[in-house]
Formats: C-alpha cells, sequence, structure tokens
C-alpha cells in the first residue's frame, strides 16, 4: 500500500515477532512484489499512527491485522546505546526504546 503523503510504499500485514538480527534479514529478503523492502526508521513508522484512534492508533481498513498492542522494529539505533533500537507501539502511537528481544516487523520501500 502506497501513502500518498509520504510516497512510502508499506507491507500491508505484519509479519510475526522476530528478534533484532531476524529482522534485518526479513525486510532485505522480502520477496513481495519484486521489490527490495526495508526495515522503516522511527519517523516513518510514525507517519502511519492516526491520533484519532487506539488500540490500534492507526488504519486498521489499509493494516487490518495490526495487534492492538506490541512494539514495532525500527531501523533508528538509540545513539547513546546501539544495543537498543527505537520502537513504536501502535497500541497508542507512542515511540520508545530499550533492548527488546522480539517486536513486530512491518517493512517499506
Amino acid at each position: 500500500m502506497t501513502d500518498p503523503g509520504t510516497g512510502l510504499t508499506w507491507q500491508r500485514t505484519t509479519a510475526g515477532a522476530m528478534s533484532r538480527p531476524e529482522v534485518d534479514r526479513y525486510c532485505a529478503a522480502l520477496p513481495l512484489g519484486g521489490h527490495a523492502w526495508r526495515l522503516p526508521t522511527v519517523q516513518e513508522l510514525a507517519t502511519l499512527v492516526d491520533d484519532g484512534r487506539v488500540t490500534p492508533a492507526m488504519d486498521t481498513a489499509a493494516f487490518p491485522d495490526t495487534p492492538r498492542a506490541g512494539a514495532y522494529w525500527s531501523s533508528t539505533d538509540y545513539a547513546a546505546d546501539g544495543s537498543q533500537r527505537w520502537f513504536l507501539s501502535y497500541n497508542d502511537g507512542i515511540t520508545s526504546h530499550r533492548q527488546l528481544d522480539e517486536a513486530y516487523v512491518r517493512c517499506v520501500r
């Protein structure tokens, strides 16, 4: 699905929860539509937040399988500690960082 505001094309489905090493490989190997996919930045993930919605805070018609709670990986490392990455929770649209064992994935191109 292409977002007309940003020009980004998003994977509509949510990949299951994955570890950090798995997620980097997953997006790079995604065969969807024959295009090159990547993990989005935290800023790109935030463009999907719909402030008028909660649990999940996004358009569920466009992204129907978005879990009601849970973190989504971004490619943005936390500058003060490279073992952490920024993530976004579509439960409420909040971004944060910490070391996660697993999080959901939605790739972009």
